[in-house]
């Protein structure tokens, strides 16, 4: 939300006030308007004050100064249940954490404004997509930004010749081609290290911050190693009522970096991780295995549990290895980072939704 929105919507509830204490004098002439102005400013000081329990417990005038003063909301300790609810032994874990688990609020992306002045929100967002085509246009040789940059493609450098690609992949330690891993078509061995519990204190990972300024070797090879591998639905265009068809896209090695600084910066031990990536024996890996593993196993779980897959032990094993995988990693991303990854990937397929209802041709990245 912009600074002046905020700025605006607080004159918003002044004039609400004032106008509904003008409407209140002329329904009851025995009061006058200073009366009733005054009973809607307890009103309002009331709303300030009092906790709600969609806010974990504070008043809404905590979280404003709180944002004010640069300061995180915590969750209390005697509010963990609005966390973790699940009877799951990795909740429970995680709920029982010593650390301090951080929440934010905000309007979901559909301000005030939006619901008021729709016209407005669709000019603003039309306005949008115009500038992302001139910018498109202006780009030049499109076809192969989209050829290597944005469709299934693992790494893409659209601005660079072949040769200032070819030296680029050469320095990074890339393959040369674009050919996909092909899944073993038999039950591979699989034997995942253990991993770790995290137990960092506040004190180990500021020096290991304050020790480590730049990207170093480990998070480009993680980088590397994600890079063509980890990936989530999107829908192909064009997306109708009538018409739904989803397809998968994998992440580049320049979308991967930012994601495991992003890790990397949240305490997750990159090294375990990437250990647990390459001992992982199939090629896809879904982003949403990482947001919500307690979900996805007990989906799996289910499966492996049902008939589906009694005739096939290939699919079963592949299940089976998926939860193995899915329940080490869990174990090294707390939930405060599962919260960003969250908010990462729904940037992506907000914009790719977006895209499948107005373009006809593939999703441009």
């Amino acid at each position: 939300m912009a600074y002046q929105e905020c700025a605006l919507y607080g004159d918003l509830v002044r004039y609400l006030r004032d106008r509904c204490a003008e409407r209140l004098a002329e329904l009851d002439p025995a009061s006058a308007a200073e009366t009733a102005r005054a009973w809607l400013d307890d009103l309002i000081r009331n709303w300030f004050f009092t906790p709600q329990h969609d806010l974990h417990g504070d008043a809404p005038r905590d979280i404003i100064w709180r944002e004010q003063k640069g300061e995180p909301n915590v969750v209390p300790p005697d509010r963990m249940d609005d966390l973790f609810f699940d009877d799951c032994p990795v909740c429970q874990a995680m709920r029982d954490d010593p650390g301090e688990w951080h929440w934010h609020y905000d309007d979901g992306g559909f301000p005030l404004i939006a619901e008021y002045d729709p016209e407005g929100w669709d000019e603003r967002w039309e306005a949008e997509h115009e500038a992302f085509e001139r910018w498109r246009a202006e780009q030049g040789d499109s076809e192969r930004w989209e050829g290597e940059e944005f469709r299934d493609g693992v790494y893409g450098f659209p601005d660079a010749t072949p040769e200032q690609e070819a030296h680029i992949r050469a320095i990074w330690g890339l393959p040369t081609t674009e050919e996909e891993a092909a899944e073993p078509s038999e039950i591979p061995v699989y034997d995942p290290p253990p991993a770790p519990s995290q137990e960092i204190s506040p004190a180990e990972l500021w020096l290991r911050a304050a020790e480590e300024p730049w990207l170093d070797r480990e998070l480009h090879e993680a980088a590397r190693a994600l890079a063509g591998r980890l990936g989530f639905s999107v829908p192909n265009p064009p997306l109708a009522l009538q018409r739904v068809d989803l397809g998968w896209y994998r992440l580049t090695f320049t979308e991967a970096l930012p994601l495991v600084a992003g890790l990397h910066d949240r305490g997750v031990d990159m090294a375990a991780f990437l250990e647990q990536v390459r001992a992982f024996p199939y090629q896809d890996i879904s982003l949403e295995w990482l947001m919500a593993p307690e979900r996805c196993m007990a989906t799996m779980t289910g499966v492996l549990e049902s008939d589906v897959v009694e005739e096939d032990p290939v699919s079963a094993a592949r299940l089976r290895h998926d939860r193995a995988f899915i329940e080490r990693v869990s174990r090294l991303i707390p939930l405060h980072a599962r919260i960003w990854l969250r908010g990462w990937s729904d940037a992506l397929t907000h914009a790719a939704f977006a895209q499948a209802v107005e373009w006809d041709d593939e999703l441009p990245f």
